[in-house]
């Protein structure tokens, strides 16, 4: 009957647009992990960078602190020498 025609034919194309939507719901699914792989890496490789940024700002400050250690300790030895000269 067309009744029955129709109902199949309604069936066939239900079919057809989950078989579709299905196939775009996986094909979105591995395009977010393949993002949220790359997402993943990109925030490694910045925390990496962030932290030997961090590592040669410490050995820069470490330098720079030494230098005035040492150059305070020079001066503090010159003024004793020459406080002591001065006695």
């Amino acid at each position: 009957s067309e009744f029955q025609t129709r109902a199949e034919a309604l069936d066939t194309g239900t079919q057809k647009l989950n078989a579709a939507l299905e196939a775009r719901a996986r094909q979105i699914n591995e395009t977010m992990v393949e993002r949220a792989k790359e997402i993943a890496h990109a925030f490694a490789e910045s925390k990496d960078t962030l932290s030997a940024m961090i590592d040669q700002g410490k050995t820069q400050i470490g330098a720079d602190m030494a230098d005035i250690i040492s150059s305070t300790s020079s001066m503090l030895e010159a003024r004793a020498t020459d406080f002591a000269g001065r006695m």
